[in-house]
């Protein structure tokens, strides 16, 4: 893998103008993506995941929406929010593309699916033949492991089941060859089995292309397999950051291990009960100065209400927004390893 970063947002902060007031979605965010990474983005509905992602292609609706003074979104070192609309068109058609949860409101059930990634070839690629974006459009039909490519190709979106009119999305998104991956909660209305064979596949086409990906989910589960690093958003914040094994054996904030004990493993013993994170996440139409999660936190302290804590180093890849490793906070059992919450 590069140690390139092709992606980096620095303070993003998006806010929706209603007539009831601000709705602060992304509250102050900073990632980085390298260069055939997967990035999962993990969170429960309404944390501003799927508004942080579609910012780095400026796809939030910005008559009623705000990027705030600050946020930076660079892209090969460029910043998407000051680019043209040339400059747009440029980065969604050739360098970053997504894929959407729904597949049916996103292909056009009015066009054959092969003529709708052919299109989406030529439009990355002008000078390229009709016939030459037909063979790489079948090819990629049958890379993202769609039987009979080239039947399929002359079919309509209603002709193919669930399954595979998401694997025709991802075909979509990957022909042209993407730098970047952006994929919103794909596996979420497919079953289980489903799921795991849209993960294998990805997985399998993103070591073949070399794609980053960006996989936003709010199931840890889902990210286990496929991501190199995880991302733990809450309430339009990063409450923690860290690779997979930081992540599920020694997660650091409250709001991560209340996710992980909210969840049955594989193994799981029928007797113990699941253990849920009590509360509702805060409004964000007047979200708390503090830490966002302080209201459901069973380990919250008057600091957690007062002031947000600094990000913490626990590796030099694992970071952890809490209060709880300051050298003033008291003990704690980090109930994922059974052993004492240290950096």
């Amino acid at each position: 893998m590069s140690t390139e970063s092709i992606l980096r947002i620095e303070n993003l902060r998006f806010s929706f103008m209603t007539y009831a007031g601000e709705i602060q979605a992304v509250r102050g965010i900073s990632l980085e993506v390298k260069a055939g990474e997967v990035l999962g983005l993990v969170g429960e509905s309404g944390c501003g995941k799927s508004v942080a992602c579609k910012s780095i292609l400026r796809l939030n609706p910005e008559d009623n929406g705000v990027y705030l003074p600050g946020s930076r979104i660079l892209f090969e070192g460029k910043d998407v929010l000051t680019m043209s609309e040339r400059e747009l068109l440029r980065l969604r058609a050739n360098d970053i593309r997504m894929v959407f949860q729904d597949p049916m409101t996103s292909l056009n059930p009015t066009m054959k699916v092969g003529k709708q990634i052919a299109e989406g070839i030529l439009n990355a690629f002008p000078k390229m033949k009709r016939r030459e974006a037909k063979e790489l459009a079948i090819e990629t039909l049958r890379d993202t492991g769609i039987p009979n490519a080239e039947k399929r190709y002359e079919q309509y979106p209603h002709q193919f089941s669930g399954g595979m009119r998401q694997r025709a999305m991802i075909a979509l998104a990957l022909a042209v060859k993407p730098k970047l991956l952006i994929c919103d909660e794909p596996t979420t209305a497919l079953d289980v089995t489903l799921q795991a064979q849209i993960l294998d596949m990805l997985r399998s086409l993103q070591a073949k292309y070399q794609t980053a990906i960006i996989f936003i989910t709010h199931d840890l589960g889902v990210v286990a397999n496929i991501a190199d690093h995880i991302a733990v958003m809450y309430a339009g914040k990063i409450m923690e950051y860290g690779n997979g094994q930081d992540i599920f054996y020694d997660p650091k904030h409250p709001y991560t291990w209340g996710v992980l004990q909210s969840v049955p493993p594989i193994d799981a013993d029928t007797s113990v009960p699941l253990v849920p994170i009590s509360g509702s996440p805060p409004d964000l139409f007047k979200p708390p100065i503090g830490c966002p999660f302080t209201a459901r936190c069973p380990h919250a302290m008057e600091v957690c209400r007062q002031h947000y804590p600094s990000p913490q180093q626990a590796s030099e890849r694992h970071i952890v927004t809490c209060w709880l490793y300051h050298a003033y906070a008291p003990h704690v059992i980090n109930p994922i390893t059974n052993e004492e919450a240290v950096l």
